[in-house]
């Protein structure tokens, strides 16, 4: 199949709802992105074809009609209007779900539906909640596959709660929880504490240096710092780090 029957690419067109797409086409893919879109009833024929799904900067509220998309893998809902993430709990092939920076009213923070929740807590792998004023990850916890998460710029305060939260991932490797409240309070334990308790932990995002940084993690010119590798030999190591100084 072409990418050009299967990929439908309609974004940045300022479009409210979706044209009717043809059954004859099998659409795998849809850029629509940068739209006014509420919803992509018009899909509905697709469900069981949809792998990607591109839907940042568009008007979304209601994530029910999407659950239908059973196939997806990835879901981009970044820059929308949603409030509850729910009515994604058959979507048993999701891996990455970005929900960044939603257009909250004030007083309100995005929260999880929790069948939604349990309903992907084996196959998400990648999940990005940043700037949406979220006060705690416990309506988060358990996502057994997950690997990245971006919980920064939210309104996480208790350092020793959302600790217990993070344990719950057992996968994790990249975490980011820069701007947070929780940074100023802890200072300088921020993230010696972290790596304490999250063995596993491979980068962390930008944060206040530990008090001796040399012994905790490598640094690279992105702000990302990662564990240092003893086991590799010296020239290995060289290697990695001039090939990221290099991709700088």
């Amino acid at each position: 199949m072409s990418h050009k029957s299967s990929h439908l690419r309609l974004q940045k067109r300022n479009l409210k709802t979706l044209p009717e797409v043809p059954r004859g086409r099998r659409i795998r893919v849809a850029y629509l992105h940068e739209n006014a879109l509420s919803g992509v009833d018009s899909l509905g024929a697709h469900a069981d074809t949809l792998t990607l799904l591109y839907l940042d900067f568009n008007c979304v509220e209601d994530l029910t009609l999407i659950g239908r998309f059973v196939k997806l893998e990835k879901l981009y809902l970044n820059c929308n209007r949603i409030r509850i993430v729910e009515g994604l709990e058959c979507l048993k092939s999701l891996r990455e779900l970005h929900l960044r920076s939603q257009a909250l009213q004030e007083g309100e923070q995005l929260v999880f539906d929790p069948r939604t929740v349990r309903g992907l807590q084996g196959t998400l792998e990648i999940l990005d909640i940043s700037k949406n004023r979220i006060t705690s990850l416990a309506g988060v916890k358990g996502f057994q596959n997950l690997t990245f998460l971006d919980a920064s710029h939210n309104e996480l305060e208790d350092f020793e709660e959302t600790l217990k939260h993070l344990i719950s991932f057992p996968s994790l490797q990249n975490l980011s929880l820069n701007g947070n409240p929780l940074e100023r309070s802890v200072g300088r334990h921020y993230t010696t504490g972290i790596l304490a308790s999250l063995h596993h932990l491979a980068e962390l995002g930008t944060a206040p240096f530990p008090a001796d940084p040399g012994k905790v993690l490598g640094t690279s010119r992105s702000g990302v710092w990662r564990r240092p590798q003893p086991h590799l030999p010296w020239t290995l190591q060289m290697k990695h780090a001039l090939e990221e100084l290099g991709s700088d």
